[in-house]
């Protein structure tokens, strides 16, 4: 449709017309169930029902699925409504969807009912645990929760490990590990971008001891900083080892919100992309490691190579 045609459109779904607002729903329905399903991508889903997507993609709606497909509807028609046509119609809603601001706006609306508490710690734990839960996800650090609910310290750091194995079994650890951005001082420039890391060998032997407890007690905190989208990239190519060209047609054929968040438009994209993370990830390393990574001579080669260890033998769920 042309621009003008699309302000009519818009004026329409916002006046009501039935029509108009059922072929609205027609045109974003798979992109919001999408949306919809990544939002929810923890846990398991023990009762739902399936929504096959125009391209014969299957989606398992439960009822966070939905009141989630049911919170961008109702965000993406009030968009509709402010449509100034600078932009299509479709293309102004496609890039809301997915945006990372909507994301944190739906973070921010869940976070703040007070049935966001894991089905697992109101199930199995005790009402402590779930005050010390909602003090994490508020991002108190640990002193500010102790002397908020005036507990003693050992008690806390008992209860948070609980906490913590418990949201690993449901795989939903991200709620206290929020998806927060990497600080760094600088990007690498274009002279630095080096092509992605080749590690293609099945067995990466880490024989040093300091460097495997380097590993158990960083590496997992610091992919854990990285967008989720980025922490799925890394877990295909080293944890499945996916080659880019596999990992393109995946995200092609069943998660085109990964190809449009990661800006991936070729196959080419994702060398350059993995590179790019990993630089982050090591300067990132460098900056808190308390002069660790300098007193073991660790350097870019050799903390890819943790990298790729961490990804292949540990924790799978961190990329899942």
């Amino acid at each position: 449709m042309t621009i003008e045609q699309d302000k009519i459109f818009a004026s329409k779904i916002c006046a009501g017309d039935k029509k108009a607002q059922l072929d609205f729903y027609q045109l974003i329905c798979d992109e919001l169930y999408n949306r919809a399903d990544k939002l929810n991508n923890f846990g398991i889903r023990e009762e739902f029902w399936e929504y096959r997507t125009k391209t014969g993609y299957s989606i398992k709606v439960d009822e966070s699925v939905n009141d989630t497909f049911t919170w961008l509807w109702k965000r993406e028609t009030k968009l509709t409504c402010k449509y100034k046509g600078l932009a299509p119609l479709l293309h102004l809603i496609n890039h809301d969807i997915f945006s990372d601001l909507t994301r944190k706006n739906w973070i921010r609306d869940k976070r703040g009912k007070d049935a966001y508490v894991p089905t697992i710690l109101k199930k199995e734990y005790s009402e402590l645990h779930i005050k010390i839960f909602k003090q994490l996800t508020y991002k108190k650090t640990d002193e500010e929760i102790i002397d908020k609910l005036k507990i003693d310290g050992s008690i806390y750091y008992d209860y948070y490990d609980e906490i913590v194995e418990a949201l690993k079994k449901a795989k939903m650890l991200r709620l206290i590990y929020p998806e927060e951005k990497i600080r760094l001082s600088e990007e690498p420039s274009a002279t630095e971008m080096k092509n992605a890391p080749g590690f293609y060998t099945k067995n990466v032997s880490i024989d040093d001891s300091m460097l495997v407890k380097y590993l158990e007690d960083r590496i997992k905190r610091i992919c854990l900083l990285l967008e989720k989208h980025d922490r799925r990239l890394l877990g295909l190519y080293w944890g499945y080892n996916y080659s880019p060209k596999e990992i393109f047609n995946f995200f092609s054929n069943g998660y085109p919100s990964y190809l449009l968040k990661l800006k991936i438009n070729k196959e080419k994209d994702i060398q350059s992309l993995i590179s790019k993370i990993t630089y982050k990830l090591f300067q990132y390393a460098k900056q808190t490691s308390k002069g660790f990574i300098e007193e073991h001579n660790i350097n870019e080669k050799k903390f890819r190579t943790l990298l790729k260890h961490h990804f292949l033998y540990k924790d799978p769920s961190i990329y899942n």
